[in-house]
C-alpha cells in the first residue's frame, strides 16, 4: 500500500462496493423492512432488504437501501390494501436488533480501561472492547455490568486494590439521561 497526504474533507473512496450482500446476510443480521404506502395508513407488506447501494450521495451523505416485497399482488383488500405496484410512493421501515449498551463519559475510559469500585471498595481495572465513542459520551458493550460502581473521575496514580470512597455524581447520571434521550 502507497502512502498518500490526504486533505481535509477529501473523499477517501469514490464507491464503496457493498452490494455483494446477500438478503440472507441481511437476515441474519435482524434487519427487517416492511413496506407502506406514502401518507398512508394503509397496511404493510413485509420485504426483505436485498442489497445497500453502491454509492454513498455526497449531499445527503446516505446510502440506498434496496428491498423486495415477495408476491406484491397478494392479499388485496379493496378499498384497504390495494396491489403493490411499480411507481408508487412508499415509505420503508427498517428494523434491527436492538443490542444492549452502557454509556458512560468519554472521560472515564482510559485507553481501553475502565475503572471500577468493586465491593470491597478497592479500585479494579478493566479492560473493555468494542467500545464506540460518540462525542463526549462511549458506548460499551462488555466490561461493565448493571449495579457496578463505575469512577468517572481522574484517579492518579490509578493503582488496582487502592481503597476508594465512591460518591454519586448526580449532575453527571442527568447529563448521561439527556444526552440517551437526545439520540
Amino acid at each position: 500500500m502507497l502512502a498518500k497526504d490526504f486533505k481535509g474533507n477529501e473523499a477517501l473512496l469514490k464507491e464503496a462496493f457493498l452490494t455483494g450482500f446477500s438478503s440472507d446476510l441481511f437476515k441474519k443480521l435482524g434487519l427487517n423492512a416492511k413496506v407502506r404506502l406514502a401518507d398512508n395508513d394503509s397496511p404493510f407488506w413485509q420485504a426483505n432488504v436485498e442489497r445497500i447501494s453502491s454509492q454513498l450521495d455526497p449531499v445527503t451523505r446516505t446510502l440506498g437501501i434496496i428491498v423486495s416485497v415477495d408476491n406484491p399482488y397478494a392479499q388485496i383488500i379493496p378499498g384497504t390494501k390495494p396491489p403493490l405496484m411499480q411507481g408508487m410512493y412508499t415509505e420503508i421501515i427498517l428494523q434491527g436488533k436492538a443490542k444492549t449498551f452502557y454509556v458512560i463519559p468519554r472521560d472515564a475510559l482510559h485507553e481501553n480501561e475502565i475503572f471500577i469500585v468493586n465491593k470491597q471498595n478497592q479500585l479494579e481495572r478493566r479492560p473493555v472492547k468494542n467500545s464506540q465513542k460518540q462525542g463526549k459520551m462511549v458506548l460499551l458493550s462488555l466490561g461493565l455490568q448493571a449495579g457496578e460502581q463505575l469512577i468517572v473521575s481522574d484517579v492518579f496514580p490509578a493503582i488496582p486494590g487502592m481503597q476508594v470512597e465512591a460518591a454519586m455524581n448526580t449532575a453527571l447520571q442527568q447529563s448521561i439521561a439527556d444526552w440517551v434521550k437526545e439520540q
